[in-house]
Protein backbone atom coordinates (compact mmCIF):
# COMPACT_ATOMS: atom_id res chain seq x y z
CA UNK A 1 0.00 0.00 0.00
CA UNK A 2 2.77 2.43 0.87
CA UNK A 3 4.45 2.12 -2.52
CA UNK A 4 1.32 1.99 -4.68
CA UNK A 5 -0.64 4.83 -3.09
CA UNK A 6 1.45 7.28 -1.06
CA UNK A 7 5.03 6.06 -1.19
CA UNK A 8 6.99 6.70 1.98
CA UNK A 9 5.92 8.97 4.81
CA UNK A 10 8.62 11.66 4.70
CA UNK A 11 7.57 13.69 7.72
CA UNK A 12 4.77 14.39 10.15
CA UNK A 13 3.87 17.13 12.59
CA UNK A 14 4.31 15.50 16.03
CA UNK A 15 0.95 16.94 17.10
CA UNK A 16 -0.70 14.45 14.76
CA UNK A 17 0.95 11.41 16.34
CA UNK A 18 1.30 12.66 19.92
CA UNK A 19 -2.47 12.86 20.33
CA UNK A 20 -3.63 9.36 21.24
CA UNK A 21 -6.70 9.65 19.02
CA UNK A 22 -7.14 12.27 16.31
CA UNK A 23 -10.30 10.42 15.31
CA UNK A 24 -12.23 9.98 12.12
CA UNK A 25 -11.32 12.07 9.09
CA UNK A 26 -13.47 13.25 6.20
CA UNK A 27 -11.81 14.18 2.91
CA UNK A 28 -13.02 17.69 2.05
CA UNK A 29 -10.57 18.98 -0.55
CA UNK A 30 -8.43 17.21 -3.11
CA UNK A 31 -5.90 18.67 -5.52
CA UNK A 32 -2.63 17.69 -7.18
CA UNK A 33 -0.68 18.96 -4.17
CA UNK A 34 -2.87 18.21 -1.15
CA UNK A 35 -5.52 16.10 0.48
CA UNK A 36 -7.34 18.09 3.14
CA UNK A 37 -9.32 16.32 5.85
CA UNK A 38 -11.41 17.55 8.74
CA UNK A 39 -12.34 15.85 11.98
CA UNK A 40 -15.82 16.09 13.44
CA UNK A 41 -14.70 18.96 15.70
CA UNK A 42 -13.23 21.01 12.84
CA UNK A 43 -9.55 20.09 13.10
CA UNK A 44 -7.81 20.21 9.71
CA UNK A 45 -5.31 17.49 8.81
CA UNK A 46 -3.42 17.82 5.51
CA UNK A 47 -1.50 15.30 3.41
CA UNK A 48 1.00 16.95 1.09
CA UNK A 49 4.01 16.07 -1.09
CA UNK A 50 7.51 17.14 -0.06
CA UNK A 51 7.41 20.28 -2.25
CA UNK A 52 4.83 21.81 0.10
CA UNK A 53 7.10 21.55 3.14
CA UNK A 54 6.11 21.22 6.77
CA UNK A 55 3.05 22.87 8.23
CA UNK A 56 0.77 22.45 11.25
CA UNK A 57 -1.10 19.14 11.47
CA UNK A 58 0.44 17.99 8.20
CA UNK A 59 1.69 14.63 6.94
CA UNK A 60 4.37 14.86 4.22
CA UNK A 61 4.23 12.01 1.72
CA UNK A 62 6.47 10.83 -1.09
CA UNK A 63 3.54 11.26 -3.48
CA UNK A 64 -0.21 11.66 -3.57
CA UNK A 65 -2.55 9.32 -5.43
CA UNK A 66 -3.07 10.10 -9.10
CA UNK A 67 -6.23 12.03 -9.96
CA UNK A 68 -7.86 8.96 -11.52
CA UNK A 69 -7.49 6.96 -8.28
CA UNK A 70 -10.80 7.00 -6.46
CA UNK A 71 -10.59 7.85 -2.77
CA UNK A 72 -13.38 7.46 -0.27
CA UNK A 73 -14.44 10.62 1.52
CA UNK A 74 -15.15 8.83 4.80
CA UNK A 75 -13.63 5.95 6.72
CA UNK A 76 -10.20 7.52 7.30
CA UNK A 77 -8.89 7.83 10.85
CA UNK A 78 -5.75 8.40 12.91
CA UNK A 79 -5.27 6.64 16.24
CA UNK A 80 -2.12 5.75 18.18
CA UNK A 81 0.02 7.19 15.40
CA UNK A 82 -1.49 5.00 12.68
CA UNK A 83 -3.41 6.27 9.67
CA UNK A 84 -6.23 4.04 8.46
CA UNK A 85 -6.74 4.42 4.71
CA UNK A 86 -10.09 2.88 3.76
CA UNK A 87 -9.54 -0.10 1.50
CA UNK A 88 -5.75 0.10 1.79
CA UNK A 89 -4.84 -0.71 5.39
CA UNK A 90 -2.63 1.35 7.69
CA UNK A 91 0.33 3.73 7.50
CA UNK A 92 2.53 4.00 10.58
CA UNK A 93 3.09 7.73 11.02
CA UNK A 94 5.34 7.27 14.04
CA UNK A 95 8.10 5.92 11.80
CA UNK A 96 8.37 9.23 9.94
CA UNK A 97 10.78 12.06 10.86
CA UNK A 98 9.23 14.75 13.05
CA UNK A 99 8.42 18.04 11.32
CA UNK A 100 7.28 20.24 14.23
CA UNK A 101 5.15 23.33 13.77
CA UNK A 102 5.60 24.87 17.25
CA UNK A 103 8.97 26.51 16.59
CA UNK A 104 8.01 30.20 16.46
CA UNK A 105 11.10 32.29 17.15
CA UNK A 106 11.03 34.81 20.00
CA UNK A 107 11.63 38.40 18.85
CA UNK A 108 13.54 40.40 21.47
CA UNK A 109 14.48 43.57 19.57
CA UNK A 110 12.55 45.58 17.01
CA UNK A 111 13.34 44.17 13.54
CA UNK A 112 14.00 47.36 11.61
CA UNK A 113 15.56 45.62 8.60
CA UNK A 114 12.66 43.23 8.23
CA UNK A 115 10.11 46.04 8.58
CA UNK A 116 11.89 47.92 5.79
CA UNK A 117 11.80 44.80 3.64
CA UNK A 118 8.07 44.51 4.26
CA UNK A 119 7.57 48.14 3.27
CA UNK A 120 9.29 47.55 -0.06
CA UNK A 121 7.41 44.33 -0.76
CA UNK A 122 3.95 45.53 0.27
CA UNK A 123 3.80 48.65 -1.88
CA UNK A 124 0.40 48.58 -3.52
CA UNK A 125 -1.20 46.20 -1.02
CA UNK A 126 -4.99 46.62 -0.72
CA UNK A 127 -5.75 49.89 1.16
CA UNK A 128 -9.01 48.55 2.70
CA UNK A 129 -7.09 45.76 4.41
CA UNK A 130 -4.44 48.17 5.68
CA UNK A 131 -7.19 50.47 6.96
CA UNK A 132 -8.91 47.65 8.85
CA UNK A 133 -5.60 46.61 10.41
CA UNK A 134 -4.87 50.20 11.42
CA UNK A 135 -8.27 50.32 13.15
CA UNK A 136 -7.39 47.10 14.95
CA UNK A 137 -4.04 48.49 16.11
CA UNK A 138 -5.69 51.66 17.43
CA UNK A 139 -8.27 49.63 19.34
CA UNK A 140 -5.57 47.57 21.03
CA UNK A 141 -4.07 50.73 22.49
CA UNK A 142 -7.27 51.32 24.43
CA UNK A 143 -7.70 49.88 27.90
CA UNK A 144 -11.20 48.53 27.32
CA UNK A 145 -11.19 44.86 26.31
CA UNK A 146 -14.28 45.26 24.13
CA UNK A 147 -12.66 48.04 22.07
CA UNK A 148 -11.18 45.44 19.70
CA UNK A 149 -14.48 43.70 19.02
CA UNK A 150 -15.55 45.70 15.99
CA UNK A 151 -12.10 45.79 14.32
CA UNK A 152 -11.78 42.01 14.76
CA UNK A 153 -15.23 41.55 13.21
CA UNK A 154 -14.08 43.68 10.27
CA UNK A 155 -11.22 41.27 9.55
CA UNK A 156 -12.37 37.75 10.44
CA UNK A 157 -14.04 36.28 7.36
CA UNK A 158 -13.22 39.32 5.21
CA UNK A 159 -12.55 38.34 1.61
CA UNK A 160 -13.28 35.59 -0.87
CA UNK A 161 -12.46 31.92 -1.17
CA UNK A 162 -11.57 29.17 1.27
CA UNK A 163 -9.01 31.36 3.05
CA UNK A 164 -10.13 35.02 3.04
CA UNK A 165 -7.49 37.75 3.05
CA UNK A 166 -8.70 39.19 6.35
CA UNK A 167 -8.06 35.90 8.11
CA UNK A 168 -4.58 35.56 6.59
CA UNK A 169 -3.79 39.10 7.78
CA UNK A 170 -5.06 38.24 11.26
CA UNK A 171 -2.78 35.19 11.31
CA UNK A 172 0.20 37.43 10.60
CA UNK A 173 -0.87 39.93 13.27
CA UNK A 174 -1.38 37.21 15.90
CA UNK A 175 1.91 35.43 15.23
CA UNK A 176 3.86 38.69 15.32
CA UNK A 177 2.30 39.66 18.63
CA UNK A 178 3.07 36.27 20.11
CA UNK A 179 6.69 36.33 18.87
CA UNK A 180 7.28 39.80 20.36
CA UNK A 181 5.52 38.94 23.62
CA UNK A 182 7.58 35.76 23.97
CA UNK A 183 10.80 37.72 23.43
CA UNK A 184 10.09 39.64 26.63
CA UNK A 185 11.60 43.01 25.65
CA UNK A 186 9.07 44.45 23.24
CA UNK A 187 5.65 45.47 24.47
CA UNK A 188 2.94 43.21 23.05
CA UNK A 189 0.68 42.77 26.06
CA UNK A 190 -2.28 43.27 23.74
CA UNK A 191 -1.74 39.81 22.25
CA UNK A 192 -3.78 37.97 24.87
CA UNK A 193 -6.75 40.34 24.50
CA UNK A 194 -6.67 40.01 20.74
CA UNK A 195 -6.48 36.22 20.92
CA UNK A 196 -9.55 36.17 23.15
CA UNK A 197 -11.55 38.28 20.69
CA UNK A 198 -10.49 36.21 17.68
CA UNK A 199 -11.57 32.99 19.42
CA UNK A 200 -15.01 34.51 19.97
CA UNK A 201 -15.57 35.07 16.27
CA UNK A 202 -13.97 32.03 14.64
CA UNK A 203 -17.42 30.82 13.63
CA UNK A 204 -17.74 33.75 11.21
CA UNK A 205 -15.28 32.40 8.66
CA UNK A 206 -14.50 29.27 6.64
CA UNK A 207 -13.29 25.90 7.98
CA UNK A 208 -9.85 26.33 6.39
CA UNK A 209 -9.45 29.84 7.80
CA UNK A 210 -10.63 28.67 11.23
CA UNK A 211 -7.92 26.00 11.18
CA UNK A 212 -5.18 28.48 10.28
CA UNK A 213 -6.39 31.01 12.84
CA UNK A 214 -6.26 28.28 15.48
CA UNK A 215 -2.71 27.46 14.41
CA UNK A 216 -1.76 31.13 14.75
CA UNK A 217 -3.42 31.33 18.17
CA UNK A 218 -1.24 28.39 19.22
CA UNK A 219 1.91 29.96 17.76
CA UNK A 220 2.27 27.30 15.07
CA UNK A 221 3.73 28.03 11.65
CA UNK A 222 4.45 26.51 8.28
CA UNK A 223 7.99 26.30 6.91
CA UNK A 224 8.00 29.72 5.25
CA UNK A 225 6.44 31.49 8.22
CA UNK A 226 8.99 29.81 10.47
CA UNK A 227 11.80 31.21 8.33
CA UNK A 228 10.21 34.66 8.37
CA UNK A 229 10.10 34.82 12.17
CA UNK A 230 13.57 33.37 12.46
CA UNK A 231 14.78 36.17 10.18
CA UNK A 232 12.78 38.65 12.28
CA UNK A 233 14.51 37.48 15.46
CA UNK A 234 17.98 37.94 13.91
CA UNK A 235 17.08 40.95 11.72
CA UNK A 236 19.86 40.64 9.16
CA UNK A 237 18.89 42.60 6.06
CA UNK A 238 19.69 39.97 3.43
CA UNK A 239 17.97 37.18 5.38
CA UNK A 240 14.94 39.40 5.92
CA UNK A 241 14.60 40.07 2.19
CA UNK A 242 14.82 36.36 1.37
CA UNK A 243 12.31 35.35 4.04
CA UNK A 244 9.75 37.97 2.98
CA UNK A 245 10.12 36.97 -0.66
CA UNK A 246 9.61 33.28 0.20
CA UNK A 247 6.33 34.01 1.95
CA UNK A 248 5.11 36.06 -1.01
CA UNK A 249 6.07 33.38 -3.52
CA UNK A 250 4.55 30.50 -1.55
CA UNK A 251 1.67 29.41 -3.83
CA UNK A 252 -0.06 27.48 -1.07
CA UNK A 253 -0.75 30.35 1.34
CA UNK A 254 -2.01 33.96 0.86
CA UNK A 255 1.35 35.57 1.58
CA UNK A 256 0.63 39.22 0.81
CA UNK A 257 -2.27 39.63 3.25
CA UNK A 258 -0.37 37.61 5.85
CA UNK A 259 2.60 39.97 5.58
CA UNK A 260 0.28 42.98 5.70
CA UNK A 261 -0.84 41.71 9.11
CA UNK A 262 2.76 41.20 10.19
CA UNK A 263 3.65 44.76 9.17
CA UNK A 264 0.65 46.23 11.02
CA UNK A 265 1.56 44.37 14.21
CA UNK A 266 5.17 45.53 13.98
CA UNK A 267 3.98 49.10 13.54
CA UNK A 268 1.92 48.75 16.72
CA UNK A 269 4.95 47.41 18.59
CA UNK A 270 7.11 50.17 17.13
CA UNK A 271 4.68 52.90 18.16
CA UNK A 272 4.90 51.71 21.77
CA UNK A 273 8.68 51.86 21.52
CA UNK A 274 8.57 55.45 20.25
CA UNK A 275 6.19 56.48 23.03
CA UNK A 276 8.42 54.88 25.65
CA UNK A 277 11.45 56.66 24.22
CA UNK A 278 9.66 60.01 24.22
CA UNK A 279 8.62 59.56 27.84
CA UNK A 280 12.19 58.82 28.85
CA UNK A 281 13.45 61.88 27.03
CA UNK A 282 10.90 64.10 28.75
CA UNK A 283 11.90 62.81 32.17
CA UNK A 284 15.58 63.63 31.75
Amino acid sequence: MKKSLFGRVLGVDPRVVDDAVVGGLTLRQRSDDSLVFFTSDGRMISFVPSARGRAPDTVILERLPAADVELQADGWSIAEGKLLVPGHGFLNLREAPAQPSNVLAAVRDFPGHLRSSLARSLRGSPPPLESALADLARSLKESLVEAAERPVLALVGRGMGAFPDGDAAMCGFLLTGRACETGGRLRADWHGRLAMEVRRFLHRTTPVAIAWLRFALEGRTDLFQERLFDAMSRDVETAADVAVDEVIRNPFFPGMPFLTGVAAALDLVGSDLRQTGSSKNRSI
